[in-house]
Parts: structure tokens; sequence; C-alpha cells
């Protein structure tokens, strides 16, 4: 079928740059980072805490973040807490980061199923951002 089809070549990235669109976040503005970034070593040769180093660099240079994914936001709360329990929600601020909002994985909406909450997310997101 043609929605068959057309459902196997959406990505992750295809949706998200769609919903910020949709929320009127011009995507080439945004960082989007999540936890699993790697340096210049292979995949399995991470330095520990590479990862966590990343993503919080990241966060200090934007003035809105959207956190993506459940390991995220356990970084950023320092708790072990669900994505999908705050997806939609502005995070208790913690040190430099003021304007977070969580959202559940991007790759969880490529089959649908998540596309409600990831849509719900962007769009609180983006009301966070054109408010202030």
């Amino acid at each position: 079928t043609p929605f068959h089809r057309a459902r196997k070549g959406i990505s992750a990235g295809d949706i998200l740059r769609s919903e910020l669109t949709r929320a009127s976040i011009n995507p080439a503005r945004v960082r989007f980072t999540n936890l699993w970034l790697h340096g210049k070593k292979k995949v399995g040769e991470c330095e520990p805490g590479f990862h966590i180093t990343a993503m919080l660099q990241q966060l200090t240079k934007v003035e809105f973040a959207l956190i993506s994914g459940t390991e995220t936001l356990k970084v950023i709360m320092g708790e072990d807490v669900s994505a999908s329990e705050y997806n939609g929600l502005q995070i208790p601020p913690k040190g430099l980061l003021k304007n977070v909002k969580a959202m559940a994985m991007v790759k969880a909406s490529t089959g649908f199923d998540m596309l409600g909450e990831l849509r719900l997310a962007v769009q609180h997101f983006g009301e966070m951002v054109h408010g202030n």
C-alpha cells in the first residue's frame, strides 16, 4: 500500500523536522542532541562520560532545549524518571538550564504509535519558545 511504502521511508529526523515546522520553529535554528553521541572512536570504544559531557555542552549553548528520551532526562533530573511521564512538561531548572521541556524518543514515533506524544511535546516546546 502507499501508506506502507511511505511509512518505511520516514526517519526520526524527518518526523522531528516536520513537527518543529508545524510548531513554527525553524529546524535549522534548533540543536537536537541525545545521549548517544560518539566521538571519533568507534561505537564500542567510547570513553566513559563522553555522551553526558557532549550533551551537556550542547545544552549550555542554547536558550531553549527539548530533551529527548528517558536516559537523557535521567542525567538532567539526577533521578530515575521516564520521558513519557514528563512528555511536554517543563523540567525543573538545574544549574544553567532554565527552559527545558521533555519528550519521548523521536525514534519511537517512527512506528506512529507515539506520534501524538511527540507532537504534544513539540507543541508545548513551541509555546515556550514563542512565549519568551
